[in-house]
């Protein structure tokens, strides 16, 4: 992501999402989209019901490529599920995202690393592309724990794995560890062992429209926000962008203890996230703007309903969230706002 955030093309992408936003400037085609491609998984995640959904419809590679084609603006693609690496055709989709977004550089997959061969095979693919490619894999605690969090006996060993694999294949990977009520009483014995590769943090978040979790109860609260204190203090800076990182965590404590906007959201503004129906939002909290089976992206995009959700953003009359998804853009859009929340007591 290092060459990425040095691309003079994307400063000025935030720029004009910024004055689209604060000024009322023409509004351009997001930059991000995260794209879910299947909700398909090989795990059982306690607290993500993404596995056991009924809603297992996907989109075509030709949805995809109206998809793009329609996105010229598009510079950081992000392939989510499910497990991703389940979907056979993943490096197709990353393909024409490049033959049709000329801007497109970045692209980010977290994956549970639960197939190692396939998941090997499809990133040495998808470097192929010219993408710069970024992966992050599960990885929740020590065995017992992450096995149990994962629901599946050999979860841990097999992510290990992959981790390892791809890094002998020169792919940027990290570990992405998610803090749960499950895992709250090991987490810093078990970041102090593999905090050298631990590049995301988050905590345990519930959507209805993703994660199907609404039965889960959030974190929330002084036990949470104390960890993600001491995780932004023992996070240490090792690229450019862990900067961001470091600031999503000290926020983080933040959002834990008072659950209200931390910076001026700009989902659906700087991204948005498709559903594998081919539903459109702007991110995990809000309604759908419509379906790329019935509109185009752009009639979505431009549409009545997207700017009457978009006021209600600005005005922060939705649920507030900080997930890591969508977070990235608001510190990248506001680096002032970030760094004053951050540090600020």
């Amino acid at each position: 992501m290092v060459a990425s955030l040095s691309y003079p093309a994307f400063a000025k992408k935030i720029a004009q999402t910024r004055m689209a936003r604060d000024w009322g400037f023409d509004l351009p085609l997001p930059w991000k989209l995260l794209v879910e491609i299947t909700k398909v998984c090989n795990n059982k995640c306690m607290n993500c019901s993404i596995w056991s959904s009924p809603n297992k419809q996907f989109l075509s590679l030709e949805d995809y490529k109206k998809m793009f084609m329609e996105n010229k603006n598009l510079f950081w693609l992000s392939l989510t599920g499910g497990e991703p690496f389940t979907r056979p055709d993943i490096d197709q989709i990353a393909k024409l995202a490049v033959e049709h977004c000329p801007d497109v550089r970045l692209l980010s997959i977290p994956t549970n690393g639960f197939w190692t061969e396939r998941i090997v095979e499809k990133t040495k693919a998808l470097m192929n592309t010219g993408l710069e490619c970024h992966i992050t894999i599960s990885l929740d605690g020590p065995q017992d724990v992450h096995n149990q969090i994962r629901g599946m006996k050999d979860g841990w060993q097999r992510a290990i794995k992959t981790f390892h694999a791809l890094k002998d294949i020169g792919v940027s990977v990290r570990y992405q560890s998610t803090l749960h009520a499950q895992n709250m009483a090991v987490f810093k014995e078990f970041y102090k062992e593999y905090a050298k590769d631990i590049g995301v943090l988050t905590f345990t978040q519930t959507s209805d429209t993703y994660y199907e979790n609404s039965n889960i109860k959030a974190l929330n609260g002084e036990e949470p926000a104390e960890m993600f204190e001491w995780l932004a203090d023992n996070f240490e800076v090792r690229e450019k962008h862990d900067y961001f990182e470091k600031m999503h965590l000290k926020i983080a404590a933040k959002y834990l203890r008072k659950k209200e906007m931390m910076l001026p959201c700009t989902a659906g503004f700087s991204g948005a996230y498709i559903a594998t129906d081919g539903n459109v939002y702007p991110c995990f909290s809000m309604p759908s703007w419509g379906s790329l089976r019935e509109k185009s992206f752009k009639e979505i995009w431009y549409g009545e309903k997207a700017n009457l959700e978009r006021a209600k953003i600005k005005e922060k009359a939705c649920p507030k969230c900080w997930i890591n998804c969508f977070s990235f853009q608001d510190m990248v859009t506001y680096p002032e706002k970030a760094i004053v929340k951050a540090y600020s007591r």
